[in-house]
C-alpha cells in the first residue's frame, strides 16, 4: 500500500516565561490607556551553526500575557525528525495513534539548544534587559541542552503524512484511488521554515483551480509552480 502517515513533521521548540519589570508594566499601562486592545508579539529570525548563512532555521518570539508577564518560544523551523500517524480501528471517531517523534533526530535537539542560548542572550542585553525580569520557566539555572530535551513540544504545524510523490501526485490525487484528493498541509513533501497557514491556503486554492472550480471539470496538465 501507499505510505500514508509515515513522514509526520512539525516545528519543534520550547517555551519560556519571564517576569515583567516595573518599567515594562508602566510603559504597557500607559500604552494601553491611549490605544485599543492589542496583542504584542515580534518574531526574531535566528540561525544555528548547522544552517546555511543565507537562510534561518530558528524562530525566537516573545509576547505579552494578560498579566503583562512575558512568554517566549524558541522553535526549530526545519526539523529532521519524523513521526507517524495511524488508525486505531475502523471507527472514524476513534482517536488516531500519533507518534510525533519530536527530537528523534539529535540534530533538532542541537538546533533548539542553540535557540535557547540565543533567547537568553537577547534577554540579558539592552533594551530587552530593562523589561524582562526573572526567568520563571524553566528557570535560569536549567541548562539549555537539558531543557531542549525535557521541554520540547510541537507547534501545531503538522505536515507531510500524505506527501507529494509517495502518496499523492502534483494534483493532490491519491495514487490508486480515483476521485480521492488531498489539498492540505499533509501533502507537503517538506516542512516550510515559516508558519504553514498561508502555504496551506495556496495549496488548496491551486489544486481547486486546477481541478475545475469555476471553469468546469478540467484536469491539470502540469505541476503547480509553487509545489514543483
Amino acid at each position: 500500500g501507499i505510505p500514508v502517515g509515515k513522514s509526520l513533521r512539525d516545528h519543534v521548540g520550547v517555551g519560556f516565561v519571564y517576569d515583567a519589570t516595573p518599567a515594562l508594566r508602566r510603559e504597557i499601562a500607559a500604552y494601553a490607556a491611549r490605544n485599543p486592545p492589542f496583542f504584542a508579539q515580534v518574531c526574531v529570525l535566528a540561525r544555528s551553526p548547522a544552517c546555511p548563512e543565507h537562510l534561518w532555521d530558528l524562530f525566537v518570539y516573545p509576547w505579552l500575557e494578560r498579566d503583562w508577564s512575558i512568554s517566549a518560544a524558541v522553535v526549530a523551523m526545519k526539523p529532521h525528525s519524523t513521526g507517524t500517524v495511524a488508525l486505531n480501528g475502523p471507527d472514524p471517531a476513534t482517536p488516531l495513534a500519533i507518534e510525533h517523534g519530536l527530537l528523534s533526530d539529535r540534530r533538532d535537539a542541537d538546533v533548539v539548544t542553540h535557540g535557547i542560548e540565543v533567547l537568553r542572550d537577547i534577554v540579558r542585553r539592552d533594551p530587552v534587559a530593562a523589561y524582562a525580569g526573572r526567568e520563571t520557566l524553566p528557570g535560569a539555572h536549567i541548562r539549555a541542552g537539558i531543557y531542549a530535551r525535557a521541554g520540547a513540544r510541537g507547534f501545531y504545524h503538522p505536515v507531510g503524512t500524505c506527501p507529494i510523490g509517495p502518496v499523492v501526485d502534483h494534483t493532490g490525487a491519491v495514487h490508486g484511488h480515483d476521485g480521492l484528493y488531498v489539498a492540505d498541509a499533509s501533502i507537503m513533501p517538506s516542512i516550510p521554515r515559516a508558519n504553514t497557514n498561508l502555504t496551506v491556503a495556496a495549496i488548496a486554492e491551486r489544486i481547486a483551480h486546477q481541478l475545475g472550480g469555476r471553469d468546469g471539470d478540467r484536469r491539470p496538465t502540469s505541476p503547480p509552480d509553487a509545489m514543483a
